[in-house]
């Protein structure tokens, strides 16, 4: 698999695998999950093997926040995410955007 290029947009940590081509994904870990576990590693596998240009966010939030309604929670992580979305939207011409996350439900927390 060929190494990612190690990114920090807004303070947040990424890792971009160039592929020069005109499409993109964007991995979001979840809290407590990493690229490296089987779901991510093998989506991140895929999307090579289809020639995608991929950035994985590499955030993290308090535990605090997920003891918050959805909507705040929703937020928080839109407003951490959106920037470096649309910073890599605007480097260049895609014709095709995937949007992959993992995530677990915190209801129970």
């Amino acid at each position: 698999m060929i190494k990612p290029r190690k990114d920090t947009y807004n303070g947040i940590d990424c890792n971009f695998f160039d592929m020069n081509s005109d499409k993109i994904c964007f991995m979001f870990s979840g809290t407590g999950y990493n690229y490296d576990k089987p779901l991510l590693h093998y989506a991140t596998s895929l999307m090579l093997d289809f020639d995608y240009d991929i950035v994985q966010v590499c955030y993290t939030f308090e535990q605090q926040l997920f003891h918050k309604p959805p909507n705040v929670i929703s937020e928080k992580v839109f407003n951490t995410v959106d920037s470096i979305v649309t910073y890599y939207l605007q480097t260049k011409t895609y014709q095709k955007v995937v949007y992959l996350g993992k995530s677990r439900n915190y209801a129970n927390y």
